[in-house]
């Protein structure tokens, strides 16, 4: 990942790959503050948030149930007001002075009660979100996710297949990010 000073964008994708045939994996991150954008999110906010993944042979996109994004590191912040619905791993600080915590999550259980026609039907979406914060204040988040289908499926990789997210950065204003294969 290049520096924080180098690149102030909305949602960078870092790697989208498939693992041994069965899982793909997308990781991508972005810039808490967007200088001045009214899509900048607060250390210490909690935002909504929804996941989901499609395939173009699936009959719609399967998406997860609304969930916590909680911005916090564990550096110091003034507003500090979120609590996390998911518990953290401990917070880190590194060699380098950054701080960073991380969410697991799973926003889609293939394991549960899964038919034809439910949310799941045996696919399974994972991940873990960090978000970081450096010495001079700057603060990120990356988002590493996993989508697992049934033992019955195959990745057909020459059509479209993805994943998705969208969260709300102020009331009623939805960003979103795509990634696909």
């Amino acid at each position: 990942m290049s520096s924080f000073k180098d690149y102030k964008d909305f949602w960078s994708n870092t790697k989208t790959r498939v693992i041994d045939d069965r899982t793909l994996a997308v990781k991508a991150w972005r810039m808490l503050d967007q200088e001045g954008e009214d899509r900048d999110f607060v250390l210490g906010e909690t935002r909504p948030w929804v996941i989901g993944f499609y395939d173009r042979k699936l009959p719609d996109t399967r998406w997860s149930a609304m969930m916590d994004l909680t911005l916090i590191s564990g550096a110091p912040t003034q507003k500090q007001t979120a609590k996390p619905s998911v518990a953290p791993k401990e917070a880190t600080i590194d060699d380098e002075g950054v701080y960073s915590l991380n969410y697991p999550f799973t926003a889609i259980d293939g394991k549960k009660d899964c038919t034809v026609g439910t949310q799941c039907s045996g696919w399974t979406l994972t991940g873990e979100y960090e978000v970081s914060t450096t010495q001079e204040g700057e603060s990120s988040i990356s988002v590493a996710v996993k989508v697992t289908p049934p033992k019955s499926f195959k990745f057909n990789l020459r059509h479209r297949f993805g994943v998705t997210w969208s969260l709300e950065y102020a009331d009623s204003k939805i960003e979103s990010f795509i990634a696909y294969y």
